[in-house]
């Protein structure tokens, strides 16, 4: 079977749909995301378990660790750069 490309030039509607509806993603992502002020539920335990895992503080967490370990490793990395900066 011989697959034979066509010779039309690709279709503009195709990447200004593609555009469009990516602009429209971002734009009802980050609509109205400065309201919140102050930290949401999950981001207090989450954070918290995090400090947790840096220090090796023993606790009980039901879940998975993974995210945790993520905000661990984002605590720590803000805390070198927090270091490099300063001094």
């Amino acid at each position: 079977m011989v697959f034979v490309r066509s010779k039309s030039p690709a279709v503009p509607w195709f990447w200004l749909g593609l555009a469009s509806i990516f602009c429209l993603a971002v734009g009802l992502r980050f609509w109205g995301l400065a309201r919140f002020n102050t930290l949401v539920f999950d981001e207090v335990y989450f954070a918290k378990f995090g400090y947790n895992y840096i220090t090796g503080t023993p606790f009980f967490d039901a879940h998975p660790p993974l995210g945790k370990y993520l905000i661990a490793l984002g605590i720590r990395l803000g805390a070198l750069i927090l270091l490099v900066t300063a001094g």
